[in-house]
Formats: structure tokens, C-alpha cells, sequence
């Protein structure tokens, strides 16, 4: 009885553990991607969520989904935001010059996806570089060895 209920208590410890690195790499890849943009180009994004996924070690996947919603929904606020600040005029018309018909919703949508997309290749990639060059162990012979210490983490 004991045992279950300190197991049951461990697994939701872990769980909220992994929720909150999850939450907080997705305020951080937003706030370091707005601040990039204000002062950098647009790929600054990119940089913003590996710097983030490099700190914060998830899994890919879990990596991969938090820069891509991070980014979704900061592009998306943003376009939505300077779209009608001018009646949805510029974004209909590119809209109609794009295979959109003439939609300014998935002329936003289009530009969440691909903002999502950059981010979330590049925090993938960082969970990946981090992942094939973490956690070097000197041996007893002095060689170099890799030693992991797999935690049962959900899957995202």
C-alpha cells in the first residue's frame, strides 16, 4: 500500500516536473524571440529556441513542441495584431496573390506554421546536439565514456 501510493506520488511529481520545463521553455523561446526580433532579423528565432532547448534538456519531441508553439502563437499574435491595425487590407490582397483565395486567416495561419516550423527545427536540433554530446564520463582506464541517467519521462 505504501509503495503504491509513494510510486503514485513520484510519477506526479515527475510529471508536473517535466509540465513546468515544458511551460517555462515556452515563455522563454517567446520572450527571447520577441526581444530578438526588435533588434535582429527575422531568423533570430531560430537561435532563440536553440539557445533554449540547449538549456533546457526535454525530449525531442517535447523540444520540438515548444519551439513550435512558442513561435506559433507569438507570430500569430503579432500578425493578427498589425493585420487589423489596417482593416485586413495588405494581408487580403496577398492573400489573393498567393493559392489562399483571397483569405487573410490562412494567410495567418500560413505565416504561424512557418514561424513554428523554424523554431521548432531548431529547438529539435538542439535536443539532438545535446543528446549525442552530453553527460562525458572519464573511466577508470582514462578513456572518455558516455554515461546516461534514463528517467522513466513521459512522452509528449
Amino acid at each position: 500500500m505504501i509503495k503504491k501510493v509513494f510510486t503514485a506520488s513520484c510519477s506526479t511529481i515527475l510529471s508536473n516536473y517535466l509540465l513546468m520545463k515544458f511551460i517555462v521553455s515556452f515563455f522563454l523561446t517567446v520572450l527571447l524571440s520577441f526581444a530578438g526580433t526588435l533588434f535582429f532579423p527575422w531568423w533570430i528565432i531560430a537561435v532563440a529556441a536553440f539557445a533554449v532547448a540547449a538549456l533546457i534538456h526535454m525530449r525531442p519531441l517535447a523540444s520540438f513542441i515548444a519551439g513550435f508553439l512558442a513561435l506559433f502563437v507569438l507570430w500569430g499574435a503579432q500578425a493578427s495584431y498589425l493585420d487589423a491595425k489596417n482593416q485586413h487590407l495588405l494581408a487580403t490582397k496577398m492573400a489573393s496573390v498567393l493559392p489562399l483565395g483571397g483569405s487573410y486567416i490562412a494567410l495567418i495561419l500560413f505565416t504561424c506554421f512557418i514561424g513554428g516550423l523554424v523554431a521548432g527545427m531548431a529547438a529539435l536540433t538542439a535536443s539532438f546536439l545535446r543528446r549525442t554530446t552530453g553527460n562525458k564520463v572519464v573511466g577508470k582506464n582514462g578513456h572518455e565514456t558516455r554515461k546516461r541517467v534514463m528517467l522513466k519521462e513521459r512522452h509528449f
